[in-house]
């Protein structure tokens, strides 16, 4: 239908309808009138640019180099790098006729499967890893790659590309190369070379289950607090430049040690003193004298440790300074060794030239308490008793005040610790992913090995010479092959979606604000992404059921024939 808004339309319309029967190709619809006035549908003869278009379109779709151009990719599996290939395509691009437009072709990720998979089976190894280095350093984001100035580049890395890669090195019986693929993914993006790294996470002296900060490469003495315990502590990094150890175990008082025994004294056995100075990235050094409840040495020379202690100069909490109960300013309480990657628990060393027993006092208090009790029986029989009464319930209320009332009056408000609380929550769900993320890397590694064994098992078949005589154990290789292979496809997509949550987090905890709402928000959000990958998490337990077959598989394997 022709809108009858101007004077003549209808006929010019008709002849152009008239017109468009006849040729068809060089007409198009279009409207007959501007924006803001009445105007109708009539058809119009399609200019020379959208017909110059419209040809390099045709040309182009026939001529570019994809799938059907298997000379092309025949030529550039021949490359020794990823540089020789990109430029041998560079050259077959300049070749081809540009666009009117200005536009060039693309790249795309269809056309380096094709190239990845002849120079697999070629055996061009180095072409293809060269190719997967390149196209990592692409963002992932983008599947395909534009000229850029002119000059042709990598599409991104995409998953798919990952699997590829991995199981082509697989094939090639080259698992460390296959193994560096997973790790990749892993890193997600992160160069191999990391000189900036995201840090070390250390937990809480006080509770063990909650991670209390970051510890950077470059920091050395900071202060931070704690949302489970509310309490304020002081952390110094840094390297150890000299340690001096000195076991005491043999050196125990032998009355302690019963009494330890018989559960009488509940503080631990102190088998060994060191000296330890740490000299932090800022040049300052700091002695510690602590004491471990075995001999072993907690740091060597040239380590790099944090020491978690009490802080000297601490916040006041709700009445006394905010340092943990029982400790004195300045004390160390965990020493973490990064290096080896654990953590020694310090106990208070004795007062240097004593060894560790009984306390002093005890002895005099013993001595005094007898002697009044001697002296006021003379005085009055029941004098004791009252004098005992009075001690006791003197002792008895002042363990109740520093084990219940003291530590009380030492937390900080909750409101002081909101935005460590937030910190806190996202370092934990750091802790629960990367745990995962190890786990699950381990069992692809594992799947990694057993694949490449199974295409070892496949060569010497082939090598034989008789595959008839082996159609049985072939058979059953291609189904456990198939069945690995599916697996290390969900277990990559794991990894890959681990690590995004990682960087997230990583993200949020060095760029993100100081207010609260925005962290927690972050947090909740990372909590429903981890609720998604549960349907994996339960699918990969499923295949690991399959992977136990399948080992029995191989022992019939090895039981048969």
């Amino acid at each position: 239908a022709v809108s009858p808004s101007s004077h003549g339309r209808n006929r010019v319309t008709t002849c152009a309808s008239r017109a468009f029967m006849a040729h068809q190709s060089t007409w198009k619809r279009a409207w007959t009138g501007s924006k803001a006035k009445r105007g109708g549908w009539c058809w119009l003869e399609r200019c020379e640019r959208w017909q110059a278009k419209r040809r390099w379109r045709a040309w182009s779709a026939s001529a570019r180099p994809g799938v059907s151009d298997a000379a092309l990719v025949r030529s550039v599996v021949t490359c020794k790098d990823a540089d020789e290939a990109l430029a041998k395509l560079q050259s077959h691009w300049d070749a081809m006729e540009e666009d009117p437009e200005g536009e060039k072709p693309v790249l795309d990720e269809l056309l380096c499967a094709e190239i990845i998979e002849t120079a697999l089976q070629r055996g061009n190894h180095e072409l293809v890893l060269s190719m997967y280095a390149c196209m990592r350093t692409v963002s992932s984001i983008r599947p395909q790659a534009r000229c850029k100035n002119g000059v042709l580049q990598w599409p991104g890395c995409t998953l798919s590309t990952v699997e590829q890669v991995m199981k082509g090195m697989c094939r090639a019986l080259r698992v460390n190369d296959a193994i560096g693929v997973l790790n990749d993914v892993r890193r997600r993006g992160v160069p191999k070379g990391d000189e900036v790294p995201f840090g070390n996470i250390v937990r809480c002296p006080i509770c063990p289950k909650l991670p209390l900060a970051v510890v950077k490469p470059q920091e050395g003495c900071t202060k931070v607090s704690c949302s489970g315990c509310r309490h304020e502590y002081e952390l110094f990094s840094g390297d150890v430049v000299q340690v001096q150890s000195e076991v005491l175990g043999w050196q125990e008082n032998l009355l302690l040690k019963g009494a330890r025994m018989v559960g009488a004294w509940k503080d631990p056995h102190i088998e060994a003193i060191h000296e330890i100075v740490v000299k932090a990235p800022d040049a300052s050094a700091r002695s510690f004298r602590v004491a471990t409840a075995t001999a072993d040495v907690p740091a060597q020379e040239g380590q790099r440790v944090t020491c978690i202690g009490a802080p000297t100069n601490a916040r006041k909490g709700k009445l006394y300074a905010a340092r943990a109960p029982g400790k004195r300013a300045g004390e160390p309480m965990l020493l973490v060794n990064h290096d080896l990657g654990k953590e020694v628990e310090l106990l208070r060393p004795p007062p240097s030239g004593k060894t560790p027993g009984v306390p002093s006092w005890l002895m005099p208090v013993a001595l005094l308490a007898a002697g009044g009790d001697a002296a006021s029986s003379l005085i009055d029989p029941a004098l004791p008793l009252i004098t005992a009464g009075a001690t006791a319930a003197i002792v008895g209320s002042t363990v109740l005040g520093n084990a219940y009332l003291l530590p009380e009056l030492k937390r900080l408000p909750a409101g002081a610790v909101s935005v460590s609380a937030a910190r806190q929550q996202l370092l934990s769900q750091h802790n629960q992913l990367m745990g995962r993320l190890t786990e699950v890397t381990e069992v692809a590694s594992e799947d990694v090995r057993k694949l490449a064994r199974y295409w070892q098992l496949q060569n010497k078949i082939k090598a034989v010479g008789d595959p008839g005589a082996y159609n049985t154990r072939t058979s059953i290789l291609a189904s456990a092959r198939s069945g690995v292979e599916e697996r290390l496809s969900k277990l990559l997509q794991l990894l890959d979606s681990y690590a995004r949550l990682i960087n997230m987090i990583e993200i949020e905890v060095e760029l993100g604000d100081a207010s609260t709402a925005s962290i927690v928000s972050t947090a909740r959000g990372i909590e429903e992404e981890l609720l998604k990958l549960q349907e994996v998490e339960e699918l990969q337990e499923n295949m690991q059921v399959q992977a136990q077959a399948n080992d029995e598989l191989e022992r019939l394997l090895r039981s048969t024939y």
